[in-house]
C-alpha cells in the first residue's frame, strides 16, 4: 500500500533514493523495482532486519536487481550518517508525527537532497487525526511510547518544509478508506483489533490492498480528498540555495553533519601507507588511552580485550612500547580469578557486556609473544606469565570432546552448546603463542600445542562441526590468518570465496551480502595473503585502506559503497587503525613481530 504517489518523483537507474523511516519498507521496494538504488534507514531493529531480509529475498527471486540494493541502516532522522546532497530523491512517511524535534529531522533530509532533488513527506490527516485522538488515549504519546506526539496541520508540515529551504510543490490526500478504519479501533480500543467489526473493515482494506478493485478505487479516490487518512506533500530543493543546515535547524546536527561530510575524502591517501603515517596512526592509538591503560574502541567508548590487545600490538609495532606494556597491566588488573574476561567494559571501568568469550580470553597471549619479540622486555613478560596462564586454563576448559572451543558463556553458567570457525582459529593461533611464552620461561606446556593441533584436525577435516556462519569475512580468512589452513588448502580457501566478500576497488565486505566495506577486514584479510605469499594481493588490499584513512592518521571504521557513506557514522575505531598497523607489519617487516601471523 503506497501513500507516496510515484508518477511525481523522477525515478530512473541513476536515482539514488533514501526512505528516511522505512518501516517494513513499502516505499523502498517500489523505488528499488522502478531502477533506483535504495537506501533505506529506520530507528526500530525490527523493521530494519525485515526490510534487509525482504531486499534480499527479491534480488533472490528476480522482482529487483541486487546492486539496486545500496543497504539497509538503523539510524536516527535527526543525525542522518549521510553527506550532504548525497541523494536524488528523498522520501519519509508517517514518521515525522513521531519525532519530538521534527525541524532537527527536516533540516537534516533538507541537508543530504542534492540541489534539484525530489522531496515527498506524509504525516495524518489533520482532521482524521483529530478523531483519532478525541476516541481514544491509548493511540497517541505520552500514552504511548514512540506514538504520535503532534497533529499536523496542512499549513504547519508545509511551513516545516518551507523553514528547511525546500520548495513546495504539489499535494494531496491518501487512503480515504482507512479513516473510518481507524475510528473504529480508537472507539473499541487500538488494541482490539479482533473485534469483529474491527475485523471485518480489516478484511476489506486487505481485500482492496491485494486486488484493487474498481468499487473501492473509486470509493478511494471520492473519499481521500475529504478525509484521506494521510496527507502528502512533494517539495523540491533549489538549486540555487543549497540548505544550511545551521541556519534552518538552529541545533547541532549542522556540526555533525558537515563533520560527516568532510570524512569521506574525494582524493583519499593513495598506496601502501609509509612508516611516517603508521606512526601517527599509533600516536593517535595512543591518544586513546586512560590512565588505567584501556585503549578504547574510539574517544569516550567502550574496550572488549581482543581488540585492546591489537591495538597494543600495534603500538608494539611502532615502537610505543610503555604504552603497549601498560594496556597488558590494565589486562592483568581486570582479569576475573577465573582467568577471564567480560566482553565490553565502558572507559570508566564498570562492565558493559558481563558475557566471555573464549576467543577474547585466549587472545592475551598472543599479545604478551609479540610484545617480547617487539620489546625484549623479558621482565614484563616473568610479569604477564600468571596472566597468560590462568587465561589459557580458562580457555582449555570450555573444550570440547573434538578439540574445538565453545564459544561463550554467561558469567556463573554453562558454555554455549557451540563453537565458532573464526573463534577456534583465533585460539589455536593464541595456543602456539602461549607454548612459546611458556618455552621461553623454562614453563613448557607441551598439551597447549596439542590443543592446538586438534582445533587444526577438525578446521581442516570436520568444518561442519562449526556453528555456520558463512556470510561473514573473518569466517573465510581466519583460518588462514590463524594458521590453521596452510599451503595449497590455504589458498584454495581464500580463491573460492574472493568473489563473494571482496569489492573490487573498495576493499573487503565485512558481510557477503552486505555493500559496507570495514578497513579491519580488508587490513586482516591483506595478511592472510601474506600468509599465502600473494603479496601482490596482499599490497592492493593495504592500499584500499587509504580510502578509510583521515589526516589524523585515524580510519573509519566502514564505508557503504557506492554511495561511499560512512558507517556507523563518523565513527573512527583504534582496533581498525591497529589492523592496518598489523597488515603493513607483515609486508614491510616493521618490528621484529612481522611473522607472527604469516609464518605458522
Amino acid at each position: 500500500m503506497l501513500t507516496i504517489r510515484f508518477d511525481r518523483l523522477p525515478i530512473n537507474k541513476h536515482t539514488l533514493f533514501l526512505d528516511a523511516g522505512a518501516g517494513f519498507g513499502r516505499h523502498a521496494y517500489e523505488a528499488a523495482r522502478r531502477g533506483a538504488t535504495v537506501i533505506a534507514l529506520d530507528y526500530g531493529h525490527d523493521e530494519v532486519t525485515a526490510t534487509r531480509n525482504t531486499f534480499a529475498a527479491m534480488a533472490m527471486a528476480g522482482e529487483i536487481d541486487s546492486s539496486r540494493f545500496g543497504g539497509t541502516i538503523r539510524g536516527d532522522a535527526t543525525r542522518l550518517p549521510f553527506a550532504d546532497a548525497a541523494f536524488d530523491c528523498v522520501v519519509t512517511s508517517e514518521v515525522l508525527e513521531h519525532i519530538h524535534d521534527d525541524r532537527a529531522a527536516l533540516s537534516e533530509l533538507a541537508r543530504v537532497l542534492k540541489p534539484g532533488g525530489t522531496f515527498a513527506a506524509t504525516v495524518p490527516s489533520y482532521f482524521p487525526e483529530k478523531i483519532n485522538w478525541m476516541l481514544s488515549d491509548e493511540y497517541h504519546a505520552p500514552f504511548v511510547p514512540g506514538g504520535h506526539v503532534r497533529i499536523y496541520k496542512a499549513s504547519e508540515l508545509r511551513q516545516r518544509l518551507a523553514e528547511s529551504g525546500l520548495q513546495l510543490a504539489s499535494r494531496h490526500r491518501s487512503h480515504g478508506l482507512h479513516s473510518p478504519y481507524w475510528w473504529l479501533r480508537c472507539a473499541v480500543g487500538p488494541a482490539r483489533d479482533d473485534q469483529p467489526l474491527v475485523a471485518a473493515y480489516k478484511k476489506l482494506l486487505e481485500w482492496d490492498i491485494m486486488k484493487a478493485p474498481l468499487i473501492t478505487r473509486v470509493l478511494d479516490t471520492l473519499l481521500s480528498p475529504a478525509i484521506g487518512k494521510s496527507f502528502v506533500q512533494y517539495a523540491t530543493k533549489p538549486t540555487s540555495n543549497v540548505t544550511n543546515s545551521a541556519v534552518n535547524s538552529g541545533h547541532n546536527s549542522s556540526t555533525y553533519s558537515s563533520h560527516t561530510a568532510q570524512r569521506i575524502r574525494t582524493e583519499p591517501f593513495v598506496g601502501v601507507p609509509t612508516r611516517n603515517e603508521l606512526h601517527d596512526t599509533a600516536a593517535w592509538i595512543a591518544s586513546l588511552q586512560l590512565p588505567s591503560g584501556m585503549i578504547p574502541w574510539f574517544a569516550g567508548g567502550h574496550c572488549d580485550p581482543w581488540n585492546h590487545v591489537e591495538t597494543a600490538m600495534a603500538l608494539d609495532v611502532m615502537g610505543f612500547h610503555s604504552e603497549a606494556r601498560r594496556g597488558y597491566e590494565w589486562l592483568m588488573a581486570t582479569q576475573r580469578d577465573d582467568g577471564s574476561w567480560h566482553n565490553y567494559y565502558n572507559n570508566d571501568e564498570s562492565i558493559k557486556e558481563s558475557k566471555i568469550d573464549s576467543n577474547v580470553c585466549a587472545y592475551v597471549a598472543a599479545g604478551v609473544w609479540h610484545h617480547w619479540q617487539c620489546s625484549d622486555d623479558l621482565a614484563a613478560v616473568e610479569r604477564f606469565w600468571p596472566m597468560v596462564e590462568r587465561a589459557m586454563t580458562f580457555v582449555l576448559n570450555m573444550r570440547r570432546k573434538d578439540g574445538t572451543i565453545l564459544w561463550a558463556k554467561e558469567v556463573d553458567s554453562e558454555p554455549w552448546s557451540y563453537a565458532l570457525l573464526t573463534g577456534s582459529s583465533s585460539i589455536r593461533h593464541s595456543l602456539h603463542c602461549a607454548a612459546n611464552v611458556a618455552a621461553l620461561l623454562g614453563e613448557p606446556r607441551p598439551l597447549w600445542r596439542a590443543a592446538a593441533d586438534a582445533i587444526d584436525a577438525v578446521i581442516n577435516h570436520s568444518p561442519n562441526s562449526f556453528e555456520p556462519k558463512d556470510r561473514w569475512a573473518m569466517d573465510w580468512y581466519y583460518p588462514v590468518l590463524g594458521g590453521a589452513l596452510v599451503g595449497d588448502e590455504a589458498k584454495i580457501r581464500l580463491h573460492d570465496q574472493w568473489d563473494s566478500f571482496a569489492m573490487p576497488g573498495c576493499g573487503i565486505r565485512c558481510v557477503s551480502d552486505e555493500p559496507w566495506v570495514t578497513a579491519s577486514e580488508t587490513a586482516e584479510c591483506a595478511i592472510a595473503y601474506s600468509a599465502i605469499g600473494d603479496q601482490q594481493t596482499a599490497s592492493e588490499l593495504l592500499e584500499l585502506t587509504s580510502l578509510h584513512r583521515m589526516p589524523d592518521g585515524s580510519y573509519l571504521t566502514g564505508i557503504v559503497y557506492p554511495q561511499r557513506i560512512a558507517f556507523p557514522a563518523d565513527e573512527v575505531s583504534a582496533y581498525t587503525g591497529a589492523a592496518v598497523i598489523l597488515a603493513a607489519d607483515a609486508q614491510l617487516q616493521l618490528s621484529p613481530a612481522h611473522r607472527l601471523f604469516t609464518h605458522h
